[in-house]
């Protein structure tokens, strides 16, 4: 993801995609220093922006590997999504 920032982005600010799952956060500890004199990107720290693991109905955190892993099986990945999505929704 920071190529794809350093590559194709200019003059925007950055939210990175962060869990406080595990040690998720510590992947981004060096992000803040990374870009601090880039003057084109403004990345939002990832400590202010992480978010609470999503937990499916059966109180297990799901994790963008997990989509992954099932990107062939939809039936599964339709097991992680919130109950209140309708059909049309997914």
């Amino acid at each position: 993801m920071f190529k794809y920032v350093d590559d194709s982005l200019n003059d925007v600010n950055v939210i990175f995609g962060v869990s406080k799952k595990d040690d998720d956060l510590k992947r981004f500890k060096s992000a803040q220093k990374y870009y601090e004199e880039n003057e084109h990107i403004h990345l939002i720290d990832p400590a202010e922006t992480a978010v609470e693991p999503y937990v499916d109905k059966n109180g297990n955190n799901i994790s963008a590997t997990d989509v992954r892993n099932n990107i062939e099986n939809p039936e599964v990945i339709k097991s992680y999504l919130p109950e209140k999505l309708t059909p049309e929704d997914v």
